[in-house]
This record gives C-alpha cells, sequence and structure tokens, in this order.
C-alpha cells in the first residue's frame, strides 16, 4: 500500500495532486480547512497548536501500518497579506508566517517522528 500525505489539498494545485494520486492508488489524506474529498482531515493551519494535534493524532494513527511507499507534500500557503509589510499589523504578518512556513516545520517534523523509521520507499 502507498500513502500520501498533502497539506492545502482543497484547492489549485493541491486538489490537482489529490486527485492525481488517488488516480494512480495511492491512500490520500488531505488536510486543510476547506477540503471536501473523502481523504479530507479539517486543520486550520493558522492556528499552529491546534494543527499540530490534529497532525499528530493523524499520522500516529497512520504510522501503525506498514507502506511500501509513503511521501509528504507540504503545499498549504498564503499569499495573504500582498503589499508594504508597514500596512499590515503584526497579526497578519504571524498568520502568514503560521501557514506558509510554520506548518512545514510542524508537518515535516511530525511525519518524520512517526515515519522515519519505516522500511518503505
Amino acid at each position: 500500500m502507498k500513502l500520501i500525505l498533502i497539506t492545502g489539498g482543497s484547492k489549485g494545485l493541491g486538489k490537482s495532486l489529490v486527485e492525481q494520486y488517488l488516480e494512480d492508488g495511492f491512500e490520500v489524506v488531505e488536510f486543510s480547512r476547506s477540503g471536501q474529498s473523502k481523504s479530507h482531515v479539517s486543520c486550520d493551519f493558522s492556528q499552529p497548536e491546534g494543527a499540530a494535534a490534529i497532525m499528530e493524532k493523524k499520522i500516529s494513527t497512520l504510522a501503525q501500518q506498514k507502506y511500501s511507499e509513503v511521501i509528504l507534500i507540504n503545499n498549504v500557503s498564503t499569499l495573504d497579506p500582498i503589499g508594504p509589510i508597514a500596512d499590515f499589523s503584526p497579526a497578519e504578518w504571524l498568520n502568514h508566517i503560521n501557514i506558509s512556513f510554520s506548518s512545514v516545520v510542524v508537518t515535516s517534523g511530525i511525519f518524520m517522528k512517526h515515519f522515519q523509521s519505516h522500511d518503505c520507499k
């Protein structure tokens, strides 16, 4: 069995990746706020601690199974806010950092914690 975890898989490139990997026979788990597929796990990356708890629970459960291949695609991001930094509040800066940077660190760390010792591709 092959597994892929995709963050930000509800729209655009992420949604296309979910569809393609499903067609390719992978078990797909998609983490986002607004996904609609049966592989969706609701996760708000603007709230790092909440997102970490959700991902920890799901990934630790998945890691109890054997896979021939496991892939992680960190796709979640936001473009907002766009413009001169002085035009936005610290809360807006932090929201962007949480979604576009912190989520990658948290997701990668949890993934490695649970899958680094798996004997698979």
